[in-house]
C-alpha cells in the first residue's frame, strides 16, 4: 500500500512541473498548423501558470531558447522552420509577459516590500519627503559603518594575503610617474 502512495506522490510531483507544461504546449503548437489550436495551447498554458502559481519566467526562458534555435535554423537554410519556431517563441513570450502582468496585478508591491522596510514609517508627523530621504540615507550610512567595523583592514578582509596599505599607493604612484617620464624621454630620443 505504501509504495502505491509514494508512486502517486511522485507522479503528482512530476505532473506539477511548469517546464513540462511549457514543453507540452510547445509540442502541441509545433505539431499543428492550425493557428487557433496553437493559440489554445498557449492560453491553456497561461491558465495553468496563473492558477497553479508557477514561475512565469519559464515560458520566457523557453522563448529565448527557441529564438536561439531560429538562428541555427536560418544558418542551415531552413527558413520555413525558422519562421514557425519564431512564431512559437512569440507566443511563449506573450504567455510569459501576460502571466507576469497577472502576477503583478494579484500581488501589487510584492517586490517593493524589501525597499519599504528601510523607509520611515508614517507616524502621523508632517515630515517632508526630503527629510524622509535624509533619514533613509542616515540609516544606510549606519549599516555601512557597521559593515566596515566587521571587516578588518581598509578594503580587503583579513582572509586576503595582500591587504591594501596607503603607503603602497604612494610607492606605486611614484613608480608610475618614473615610468611615464622614461617613456616621454625615449619618445623624444626617437624623434
Amino acid at each position: 500500500m505504501k509504495p502505491l502512495k509514494e508512486a502517486k506522490k511522485e507522479l503528482k510531483e512530476i505532473l506539477d512541473l511548469p517546464v513540462l507544461y511549457t514543453a507540452i504546449a510547445v509540442l502541441i503548437a509545433h505539431s499543428t498548423t492550425n493557428e487557433l489550436t496553437q493559440l489554445a495551447a498557449f492560453v491553456v498554458l497561461l491558465l495553468i501558470i496563473v492558477i497553479r502559481k508557477h514561475d512565469s519566467r519559464i515560458p520566457i526562458a523557453f522563448a529565448l531558447i527557441l529564438l536561439a534555435l531560429c538562428a541555427f535554423q536560418l544558418a542551415f537554410q531552413t527558413e520555413a522552420a525558422a519562421n514557425n519556431t519564431a512564431i512559437l517563441a512569440y507566443y511563449l513570450l506573450c504567455t510569459g509577459v501576460i502571466a507576469q502582468f497577472i502576477e503583478y496585478i494579484k500581488n501589487p508591491g510584492e517586490d517593493e516590500k524589501e525597499i519599504m522596510q528601510d523607509t520611515p514609517k508614517d507616524t502621523g508627523s508632517t515630515t517632508s519627503p526630503l527629510e524622509d530621504i535624509a533619514l533613509i540615507i542616515k540609516n544606510a550610512k549606519k549599516k555601512l559603518t557597521a559593515l566596515n567595523k566587521k571587516t578588518p583592514g581598509n578594503i580587503y578582509s583579513a582572509k586576503h594575503k595582500y591587504s591594501y596599505k596607503p603607503a603602497q599607493h604612494d610607492d606605486i604612484s611614484k613608480k608610475m610617474e618614473d615610468i611615464r617620464k622614461r617613456m616621454i624621454e625615449r619618445n623624444r630620443k626617437l624623434k
